[in-house]
């Protein structure tokens, strides 16, 4: 049995595998794009590096251990080797942000990018008390991140954020989890909102905060058509414009009525109210419910 778990235990699943084809697709031509120019800045590093090492034994050689004050080579500003390391970082963090906004955009899922730099060895170390300890660790810190990539390395710690769920179901626990958090207030244990039968109200204070007014404008959509974006529909143009971008008199008054869905009716009135009207009163409780943790 033991024969059996280290047989198991050795096998490693690429992500490659635990994506669909055509994301692996896309990340191998991201991957191949950005082992180009890592490989540059590499090259360009180290021969600085060794053009500088031999620089500095032939000035000390001709002018008896003296300091050099006109190198050609330095060590820090943009023009030196640490402007060559700030460089590689950069292109380090493009691939890390291109590889989670392919799949944040394609999918609507959040992805945090803290959790996923931290764990590649990005972040970098806090302040030592020894300049000789800080000097080390700043070594140490350069040459792991600056390490050459792999996209697997990346969609691993996002497969990782996704606690086991597909993508699909993770764009929707976030749809509900940000309606909750909007729809309530942490410190004091309040709702936003109240439910009467057929209609949800949100009170004056809440409509005053977009961030707020999208996550349950996002979670009303996806009640609505099972979608996880609005992006670019009339929904958001009508809705997201109705609270954010029109003037007061532009996005109060009459109610926008729909024929037909689980949603009839919305109404925005002056004094910040948002009135939600659904088909039926069980449709209602399954939204607060559901949506908001009623």
């Amino acid at each position: 049995m033991s024969n059996l778990l280290d047989k198991f235990a050795k096998v490693k699943v690429s992500a490659a595998e635990r994506i669909a084809s055509d994301d692996a697709a896309w990340c191998e031509g991201e991957q191949t794009n950005y082992q180009r120019a890592h490989k540059l800045y590499t090259e360009f590093r180290n021969d600085a590096t060794e053009a500088m090492q031999i620089e500095v034994k032939e000035w000390s050689e001709r002018n008896e251990n003296s300091h050099n004050s006109y190198q050609y080579i330095e060590s820090y500003g943009d023009g030196g080797l640490s402007g060559i390391d700030k460089r590689i970082k950069e292109i380090q963090n493009n691939f890390i942000h291109a590889i989670m906004y392919h799949f944040s955009r394609k999918y609507n899922v959040e992805i945090g990018n803290f959790t996923i730099e931290k764990n590649l060895g990005f972040i970098p170390p806090e302040r030592s008390y020894s300049n000789s300890q800080w000097e080390r660790e700043q070594e140490e810190y350069r040459v792991k991140s600056s390490r050459l990539l792999h996209y697997n390395e990346i969609v691993d710690e996002i497969l990782l954020q996704l606690g086991g769920l597909t993508f699909a179901d993770k764009a929707v626990q976030q749809i509900k989890d940000n309606a909750k958090e909007a729809a309530h207030d942490q410190y004091h244990s309040k709702c936003y909102y109240t439910v009467n039968k057929k209609m949800i109200q949100f009170e004056e204070w809440f409509t005053r905060w977009d961030k707020n007014h999208h996550a349950v404008l996002l979670a009303l959509w996806h009640f609505r058509t099972g979608t996880t974006s609005m992006a670019g529909s009339w929904w958001q143009r009508k809705f997201q414009k109705s609270h954010s971008y029109y003037s007061e008199d532009e996005r109060v008054g009459s109610p926008f009525e729909f024929e037909d869905g689980n949603i009839r009716k919305m109404r925005y009135f002056k004094n910040g109210r948002w009135d939600i009207t659904f088909a039926s009163a069980e449709l209602a409780d399954t939204f607060a419910r559901e949506y908001l943790g009623f």
